[in-house]
């Protein structure tokens, strides 16, 4: 019999939604995850009724209105669907529906809070599956399997997070009016600014602790973050196939995707098998951040396995094992330190990107004041600069014993000011 994980309501075809199809069991192969939006193209019914290829399609209408794009009229004339009801033509390659359960899951997120604010809460030991889990880009509200929704202090441990239309775990933004609508690098800063005065600061949201968690399947990500993320800890997890089937395009596809990773530290994870993407991708603001003590191999995205875009410093990538050998390393950054990483694959270091991008300023109550401690900055962190490099690299192939450092007093910051830095770079031009 099969079964019905949540309530299909009628489609709003301004901004589409998710439905995800299986079939077996709870362990089953998986017919399609498909993400139904207008602009998917018309027509497509006739494919249906088509012999299945690569990837196995469905076709649906809600109350008589087809969920993508529009149908030929006749379609509903011919199938003559009865009001306040849902038809789903699905294809069914090697498997008879009517021998096996059949599930039809449109629930968007296993485990979420209903609003903000949810402060320090353990999730850990859980089996958290089968998400109908909706696109998270960096300017919209992020959910996931699991999804610590504009909140602090979460510690989600000890999980397994598994089969996610798009992501697994989401350390996300909330949305607002603006979802889907900010999609260029000046809505971006303007998503910021706007977060800044939602509250974006570090005595009220991120400050985060995902270990130890076994994360796969997710079509997106396994872990994503926007401003919510700063201040996190990853660690310990496993995290492997990811965007094995390639449902969507873009550039929000990563094994870990942040957006706004201050002081964010990613060690110890073991990520692999991130089919044409990124292992670890941290995409601007990700100042302060360490990825330490990674290991990734068996990922084919273009842009390396570790991927630092428009990033400002300073930032600290120690230690990592980087396998793979399409792309081991990319960066269209500056003020990075890439120290004793074992690296097997081509190095990528872009510096014709003329995006100006954000940066939060080191200042008395820096994530405490007001929304000027925001900085969009004009000179590019990947435009090469006279004297100076974008990035610092010592890759040591055979790592001897490290001495360790003598002892020295420590050092006091000045009331107010934030903490030294553990990297000096050249000041901004």
């Amino acid at each position: 019999m099969p079964e019905n994980n949540g309530n299909v309501d009628r489609p709003t075809l301004t901004v589409g939604f998710l439905v995800k199809i299986r079939a077996a069991d709870r362990n089953g192969f998986d017919l399609n995850q498909r993400l139904v939006h207008p602009a998917l193209r018309a027509g497509h019914f006739e494919n249906v009724l088509a012999p299945a290829g690569r990837s196995p399609l469905w076709f649906a209408m809600v109350d008589r209105v087809p969920v993508a794009a529009a149908e030929p009229e006749y379609l509903v004339k011919r199938f003559k669907p009865p009001a306040n009801s849902t038809l789903i033509y699905a294809q069914f390659p090697g498997v008879n529906p009517n021998d096996k359960d059949v599930e039809i899951n449109v629930r968007q997120t296993v485990f979420t809070p209903e609003k903000g604010g949810v402060n320090y809460l353990t999730l850990r030991g859980f089996d958290l599956r089968n998400g109908a889990t909706p696109w998270a880009p960096p300017t919209a509200g992020q959910i996931g399997i699991v999804s610590a929704y504009w909140c602090k202090g979460w510690i989600v441990e000890d999980n397994q997070i598994s089969y996610a239309t798009c992501c697994g775990i989401a350390l996300g933004k909330y949305s607002d009016e603006w979802d889907n609508r900010a999609e260029s690098a000046e809505g971006y800063v303007g998503t910021l600014t706007r977060a800044l005065t939602h509250g974006w600061n570090r005595a009220t949201v991120g400050g985060h602790i995902v270990r130890n968690n076994h994360i796969h399947h997710c079509e997106q990500t396994g872990v994503v973050g926007s401003l919510g993320c700063s201040f996190s800890t990853v660690t310990g997890n496993v995290i492997h196939d990811i965007h094995i089937r390639q449902l969507f395009g873009g550039a929000e596809m990563a094994g870990i995707k942040f957006h706004g990773a201050i002081d964010v530290e990613i060690s110890r994870n073991h990520i692999y098998r991130c089919y044409d993407v990124s292992g670890i991708w941290l995409d601007w603001m990700a100042q302060g951040a360490h990825v330490m003590g990674n290991l990734l191999h068996d990922n084919t995205g273009g842009l390396g396995e570790i991927f630092l875009e428009m990033q400002h410093g300073p930032m600290l990538v120690a230690n990592n094992l980087l396998l793979s050998k399409r792309m081991s390393f990319a960066l269209n950054s500056q003020g990075i330190a890439a120290v004793h990483n074992l690296i097997t694959g081509p190095i990528q270091n872009m510096r014709s990107d003329t995006r100006a991008t954000p940066y939060r300023r080191a200042r008395p109550g820096w994530w405490s004041g007001p929304p000027d401690a925001l900085t969009t900055l004009t000179s590019y962190p990947g435009r090469e600069r006279p004297g100076v490099w974008p990035g610092v690299f010592s890759f040591l192939w055979n790592q001897p014993k490290l001495r360790q450092p003598s002892a020295r007093p420590a050092e006091s910051p000045q009331d107010g000011a934030p903490p030294a830095l553990p990297v000096q770079i050249h000041p901004m031009q």
